[in-house]
């Protein structure tokens, strides 16, 4: 005798009936995922902000990404500072305000060193502030396109109660960061190890969107590399 099934069950998830042990699904009170073929997704093209420097623009893709998070990593002494503010100087050229964090020199040494590079603009601002609550205020504050932190060992946050340059301060500092970056595109030193692996914790480099590794070259010229990029392949280029 055929017997009726009167199952109940939730909608959006599979079941198996008590009464006739056929298995079932209830989608019908839930939206479905959207899903569409790649070929059928509109090609849209990433706009990039040229730095000038071709080395730089080369290893980048053409440019740099406005609201991305590059990394750069290189050995004490290398000269991280100096390219750092370099391409700040090109971003300067686009009408950006760039907001330089000078975590491990005074804002007289960062002035000598722009003087130098020809970068005296007003658009170019400067703190020696270490805290990244107060200096992603501070970014608010002066309305920046860009935040340059230099480096990411030096600084910290004041709900951890742990020295700058622990990985539970890198850790913080990261996350405050990115969740409250807002549109904000940020560049980070970080110092590298005698191997050459970037110091601190590895979960840094998964966090930004482009990994760049300046390092010595043959008759200590320097090369620039991309170790992670989201936006573009991997490239190095020797530096100038």
């Amino acid at each position: 005798m055929l017997r009726t099934c009167s199952c109940k069950s939730t909608p959006g998830h599979t079941y198996r009936c008590e009464v006739c042990g056929g298995v079932g699904h209830d989608f019908d009170d839930v939206n479905q995922a959207a899903v569409t073929p790649v070929t059928q997704i509109p090609s849209t093209q990433t706009p990039l902000l040229p730095t000038g420097m071709d080395a730089v623009d080369e290893v980048l893709g053409g440019g740099v990404v406005e609201g991305a998070v590059y990394l750069l990593g290189g050995e004490p002494g290398i000269g991280k500072s100096t390219l750092l503010l370099q391409v700040a100087g090109g971003l300067l050229s686009h009408g950006k305000r760039v907001l330089y964090v000078s975590a491990e020199e005074t804002a007289e040494r960062v002035r000598e060193r722009c003087e130098r590079l020809g970068l005296l603009d007003d658009n170019l601002l400067v703190t020696t502030e270490a805290e990244v609550g107060r200096v992603l205020s501070a970014a608010d504050d002066v309305a920046a396109d860009v935040l340059m932190l230099d480096s990411i060992q030096r600084l910290h946050d004041d709900g951890v109660d742990k020295p700058a340059g622990c990985p539970s301060q890198i850790r913080q500092v990261c996350e405050r960061i990115l969740d409250d970056k807002g549109d904000l595109t940020v560049f980070v030193v970080g110092h590298v190890t005698k191997g050459g692996s970037l110091a601190g914790p590895k979960f840094l480099e998964h966090m930004v969107d482009v990994v760049m590794q300046f390092s010595r070259g043959d008759d200590d010229g320097r090369v620039l590399a991309t170790r992670k990029n989201r936006f573009y392949v991997l490239r190095q280029c020797p530096f100038e």
